[in-house]
């Protein structure tokens, strides 16, 4: 490999995105690989959450605009947690186009399991940062995300 190649290599190694994309893909890693064992994906987890924090029913369209992702996208996550009982779906009776998509028991009975895990993945990204650098690191990433929702506009 020629040494300017090697230096640019580096360098992308360095890159804000590339350092968040390979943090986002270990977390998503971790995550997926603990709830195996629960027949769920991190995805999944995440629309189970969203649905819980909006009092246990949402509807589709929130949730593809809350993730920015498409309608079949959405569509092929609620259906895959219909049949594995975490989520159910039935006509919106104030728009009879869209859905309201709501957790079952059995999301309810994991939502404890999922706060324990995420608690835990929360502690393991704080470890070895001081009370200072985990504010600075929080700070620094608002401005980050800042900058690129301003992009949006």
């Amino acid at each position: 490999m020629c040494e300017m190649h090697e230096k640019e290599m580096h360098e992308q190694n360095d890159d804000i995105g590339y350092l968040l994309k390979i943090l986002n893909e270990q977390i998503r890693k971790r995550a997926d690989k603990e709830l195996v064992a629960y027949d769920l994906t991190f995805a999944q987890m995440q629309v189970m959450w969203f649905v819980h924090s909006r009092g246990g029913e949402t509807t589709q369209k929130e949730i593809e605009k809350f993730f920015r992702v498409s309608h079949p996208t959405v569509a092929g996550l609620i259906s895959r947690m219909e049949k594995k009982g975490f989520l159910e779906t039935r006509v919106n009776p104030e728009d009879r186009r869209g859905r309201l998509v709501g957790t079952t028991k059995k999301a309810d009975q994991f939502r404890d399991v999922s706060i324990q895990n995420r608690k835990d993945t929360e502690k393991m990204l704080r470890a070895h940062l001081s009370d200072e650098e985990l504010s600075e690191l929080k700070r620094m990433l608002k401005i980050i995300y800042k900058n690129l929702k301003d992009e949006d506009k």
